[in-house]
């Protein structure tokens, strides 16, 4: 299995050669830029090294995009 997937395939980063899972957390959202952040401090509060966190915007037009860049580095997808 090639470790090089671009994000147009949809993922970044792969189980570890030890073979431990990684956990994905997806969020969907829609208008909702207060619950996003929110929602955002919850799953980068988390300790684990094996989290992918993926968030999928339905077309939001209040701000929600806005939250998305600002945190971009912190979201796998």
């Amino acid at each position: 299995m090639s470790s090089s997937i671009s994000r147009s395939e949809g993922a970044t980063r792969l189980p570890d050669s030890f073979g431990n899972p990684l956990v994905s957390v997806i969020t969907i959202v829609l208008d909702a830029k207060d619950r996003l952040e929110r929602s955002m401090e919850s799953v980068n509060a988390q300790q684990s090294g094996d989290l992918q966190y993926v968030i999928i915007d339905g077309g939001s037009t209040d701000g929600t995009l806005d939250v998305v860049h600002a945190h971009e580095k912190r979201i796998d997808y």
